[in-house]
């Protein structure tokens, strides 16, 4: 009963998420989100969910998603043009703005800021842009349909993997039935795609096949740079696990693959171009709060200092991460913690941003850093239920202001309740 519930309550909020008032939404929105978080709660007390139930409702809620025109980020349009810049106008988004054509049928759909951008992304996700595009035509369903069913294949392609390894419905209903990773498939966010890439090289790790896993992580990589951290994180492991030539087997094809495909992209250019992508903070960031202090009230001249401790920050926890969880047996944790200590530290986040960890996370929800990723990417998504570049008013503003933060503390206390309920007393002799 508990799946129908959590699966009519997150297709209410996609199907209702732009025809009602922005508070009315953030309940269907937290709605949603207990839903989900009730699944979780049942599947970790009784130790399994019905595998074909959790399928169903995945799939309901996928399809959903996918059929529904994007609800907040507008970022799907830019990858669009990006595209078309290719495949129609024969130039290089990065070194063409989408603005310099203003006669392009799909250009005031794209957001102001974007349309006067280069592109962030690296060159196989500009390939997968410059395809779609050709595929897709002058089709504006199509066009979307296009990124929105590659997030959705993503994501439930790395379910149906975890689902037969551990043989029971519960990461079909961490990753399928979470409004998090629906709400990445309906924007058409890549994100998705680089946490699966970076979710099937950890399995690729586990059997030891590390030359492919290098080849998968950098596929990542040429999607997004920041996929770096959790691979970095990765070949150290297989160096602590299985000794320096497998590491060396999976960081040489990785640097390999990378400098070849940024070379036959245009070089260090291209490379300087999608580094390049300008120091920003986002609302939800925690370096919010040191704004909300009075330090720094031009956030433009303060926010390159932000981002150098937000990259200080950011090794710190991966550090911590590291001494933590060094010895497992496999590197899903360091690799989904690594995520959440770049999304807990960078100055700008986005809820779609928790695509990079939550597929691995699905691996196994119960692990604690696959527990704090859905707690943070929740908060992130309640943060965001107003959409990003329109300022947040009444409740909306209250809970954009709080969500991250108070995620945190909840973090912390499920951190403790587990350390606590993993100690028992010796028995009194």
């Amino acid at each position: 009963m508990v799946i129908l519930v959590s699966t009519a309550l997150s297709a209410a909020w996609l199907l209702t998420a732009t025809n009602v008032h922005s508070a009315t939404r953030l309940m269907f929105t937290a709605l949603a989100l207990a839903g989900w978080g009730a699944v979780l709660a049942v599947w970790s007390r009784d130790g399994g969910l019905p595998t074909k139930l959790c399928w169903g409702a995945g799939l309901v809620l996928l399809t959903v998603a996918v059929a529904r025109t994007p609800i907040g980020s507008r970022d799907i349009w830019s990858y669009v043009m990006q595209g078309r810049i290719v495949t129609v106008h024969h130039a290089s988004p990065y070194r063409v703005r989408p603005a310099r054509f203003p006669d392009d049928a799909f250009l005031h759909l794209t957001s102001l800021g974007w349309s006067h951008a280069r592109s962030p992304y690296g060159p196989l996700f500009t390939a997968i842009e410059a395809g779609g595009s050709w595929l897709a035509g002058a089709s504006v369903v199509a066009n979307r349909l296009v990124h929105q069913v590659l997030a959705a294949v993503s994501v439930a392609g790395l379910a149906l993997l975890h689902e037969r390894r551990r043989g029971d419905g519960g990461s079909v209903a961490f990753l399928l039935m979470s409004p998090v990773a629906l709400a990445v498939v309906n924007g058409g966010h890549n994100d998705l795609l680089v946490g699966a890439l970076i979710a099937g090289a950890v399995l690729l790790m586990e059997e030891r096949r590390h030359v492919l896993a290098g080849v998968v992580l950098a596929a990542g990589v040429l999607i997004k740079i920041v996929a770096l951290l959790p691979a970095a994180v990765a070949v150290l492991w297989v160096w602590r696990r299985h000794g320096g030539r497998a590491a060396a087997g999976v960081g040489a094809t990785l640097g390999a693959v990378t400098v070849a495909a940024y070379g036959l992209a245009g070089g260090m250019s291209t490379l300087r171009i999608v580094l390049n992508s300008g120091a920003r903070t986002s609302r939800a960031s925690l370096w919010q709060l040191v704004g909300a202090t009075g330090v720094g009230d031009d956030l433009h001249q303060v926010s390159k200092l932000w981002a150098l401790g937000g990259a200080v920050l950011v090794v710190v926890l991966t550090g911590l991460a590291l001494w933590r969880w060094w010895g497992a047996g496999t590197p899903r944790p360091l690799v989904v913690a690594s995520v959440l200590a770049f999304l807990v530290s960078w100055p700008f986040v986005m809820p779609w941003y928790v695509g990079w960890g939550l597929p691995a996370a699905g691996g196994d929800p119960r692990e604690l850093p696959s527990t704090w990723i859905a707690i943070f990417g929740s908060g992130l998504l309640l943060a965001y239920v107003v959409r990003p570049g329109q300022p947040p008013t009444g409740v909306n503003a209250i809970v954009s202001a709080v969500a991250v933060p108070a995620s945190l503390v909840v973090m912390v206390v499920v951190a403790v309740a587990r350390r606590r309920s993993a100690w028992r007393p010796s028995p009194a002799v």
